[in-house]
C-alpha cells in the first residue's frame, strides 16, 4: 500500500453513508416563497416610509374673532356710578356721540360733596353775570349822560357864540359912537360929560364881551373834559368788562371741572357700530372696567391667535391654519382654512391676555409663557351649517392648529438616539 492510498477503501466509505431509507432532502412549501417575497416588499416599503415619508406636528392655540381695524373699548377710568345710558347694542354712532354718564360722587352728612361745591361754584358764576349786566348797564347810563352833557355844552357853546358875536358887534359899535362924541367936544357941540359917558358905555360892551370870551374858553375847557371822559369811559369800561368776563370764564372753568371730577361723559372715540354694552343704567362699576364695546362699521372679521413661541417660531405669512369655531362645533360645521397674514414681533403676556378676556382660555393657562399675536384671514364672514348660513360676530372665540415643525418619519424614530448621541 502506497503512503497516499486511503486507509479505508471508497466502496466501505459509500456503503456507511447510505441509509436504508434514502437520501434525507430538506423540502420547503411553494408557499414560503411568497411570504419571504411579501416580507421583503413589505420592508422595502417601511423603509421607503421611512425615508420619504413626512410627519407635521401641529400645535393648538386660542384666539378670538376681531375686526381688522381693532375693538374700540371704552373703560371707566375710576369707580363709581353709570347715571345714564344713551346706546343700545347695534346701534350706529358718531365721533363725539354720548354714550352714557358716570358718577363719582361723594356723600358726607346725607349730601353730595361734589353737588354742594358745584352748587357754590354756580352761585359765584351766576353773581359774576349780574355784575357784568349791571357793569353793563352803568357804562350805558354813564355813557349816555356823558352824551346829553356834551350836547348840552355844545348847544350852549353855540348860543354864547351867537351872543359873544352880538356882543363883540355892540363894542364896535360903542366904539365907533365914542370915537365920534370924542371928534365933538373939541368944536363945543358936546359937552365933555357926554363923551365921557360913550367912553364908559364902550368900555363896558368891551369888558361884557371880555367876559363872555372867557365864559366860551371855559364851556370849551369843559366840553373837552366830557370828550375826554367819553374816551377814557370806553376804554376803563373795556377793561373792567374784560376782567369781569376773565372771572366769568374762570368760575366757569372750575364749575366745569368741578362736575368733570363727579360726572364724566363717556363718548364715543371714532365713528363705530357699539358691538357689545356691558353695564346697565345705576350699575356700580370699578376703575379700569370696559363698558362698552365699539367696532368700526363694515369691519370684515379677522381671527387674532395667540401662539406660544414653539409654534410661532416656524410661522411664516401665507401658511394655512385650520379654525375651530367654539360658537359652531367642528363636527356639524367643520374645520376652516385660514391664511396667516401677520406675526406680531414682540409677545405679550399672560396679564395682558387678561385685559382681552383670553387669559382664563385652557390653551392659554400655562404659566408664564410669552405668546405671540398672529393674525390670520378668514376665508368667508360666515359658515354654511345644517340650518343655513352661521354669521360670525366680533369677540367669538376659536382655536387653531398650527404646523409647528415638519421631519421625515426616519428622523422622528431616530431622535431620541441622536439625541443621546449629541450628548457623547
Amino acid at each position: 500500500m502506497s503512503a497516499d492510498a486511503p486507509m479505508y477503501r471508497e466502496e466501505a466509505l459509500r456503503a456507511r453513508v447510505g441509509q436504508g431509507l434514502g437520501e434525507i432532502v430538506l423540502a420547503q412549501p411553494p408557499a414560503t416563497r411568497w411570504w419571504v417575497a411579501l416580507g421583503l416588499v413589505c420592508g422595502l416599503l417601511v423603509l421607503a416610509l421611512l425615508l420619504g415619508g413626512q410627519y407635521t406636528r401641529r400645535v393648538a392655540v386660542a384666539g378670538q374673532l376681531l375686526p381688522s381695524g381693532g375693538v374700540m373699548r371704552v373703560a371707566a377710568p375710576a369707580p363709581g356710578l353709570l347715571q345714564t345710558l344713551a346706546v343700545r347694542e347695534g346701534q350706529a354712532v358718531r365721533r363725539g356721540e354720548l354714550l352714557g354718564t358716570l358718577s363719582f360722587e361723594r356723600r358726607a352728612e346725607g349730601r353730595s360733596v361734589e353737588t354742594g361745591v358745584t352748587e357754590l361754584l354756580q352761585r359765584r358764576e351766576d353773581s359774576l353775570k349780574q355784575e357784568l349786566e349791571r357793569a353793563d348797564t352803568a357804562e350805558s347810563d354813564e355813557r349816555a349822560a356823558l352824551a346829553r352833557s356834551v350836547a348840552g355844552l355844545r348847544s350852549e357853546l353855540a348860543r354864547l357864540d351867537e351872543a359873544l358875536a352880538l356882543q363883540n358887534r355892540r363894542v364896535e359899535l360903542s366904539e365907533e359912537s365914542s370915537a365920534r362924541y370924542e371928534a365933538l367936544v373939541e368944536p363945543g357941540h358936546v359937552s365933555r360929560e357926554e363923551w365921557q359917558q360913550r367912553r364908559a358905555d364902550a368900555l363896558d360892551q368891551r369888558a361884557r364881551a371880555g367876559a363872555m370870551a372867557r365864559e366860551r374858553a371855559a364851556l370849551q375847557r369843559e366840553l373837552a373834559s366830557r370828550r375826554d371822559e367819553l374816551a377814557l369811559l370806553a376804554e376803563r369800561q373795556r377793561k373792567q368788562r374784560a376782567a369781569l368776563e376773565r372771572d366769568l370764564a374762570r368760575a366757569g372753568q372750575e364749575r366745569e371741572e368741578a362736575e368733570g371730577r363727579h360726572v364724566l361723559q363717556l363718548v364715543a372715540p371714532a365713528d363705530a357700530v357699539v358691538a357689545a354694552v356691558l353695564v346697565e343704567a345705576g350699575q356700580s362699576v370699578d376703575a379700569g372696567r370696559t363698558l362698552f364695546r365699539l367696532v368700526p362699521p363694515e369691519d370684515p372679521l379677522q381671527a387674532v391667535l395667540y401662539a406660544p413661541s414653539r409654534a410661532a417660531g416656524p410661522l411664516k405669512p401665507g401658511d394655512t391654519v385650520l379654525l375651530r369655531y367654539q360658537a359652531f362645533p367642528f363636527q356639524k360645521f367643520g374645520h376652516h382654512q385660514g391664511t396667516v397674514r401677520e406675526i406680531a414681533p414682540a409677545p405679550v403676556f399672560g396679564e395682558e391676555l387678561l385685559n382681552i378676556g383670553l387669559g382664563l382660555h385652557p390653551q392659554l393657562q400655562k404659566g408664564a409663557e410669552p405668546y405671540f399675536r398672529v393674525t390670520v384671514d378668514l376665508p368667508a364672514q360666515a359658515l354654511d351649517g345644517p340650518r343655513g348660513p352661521a354669521v360670525l360676530r366680533p369677540g367669538m372665540l376659536l382655536e387653531a392648529d398650527l404646523r409647528a415643525e415638519k421631519r421625515r418619519l426616519i428622523e422622528w424614530v431616530f431622535e431620541p438616539l441622536l439625541g443621546v448621541a449629541s450628548r457623547w
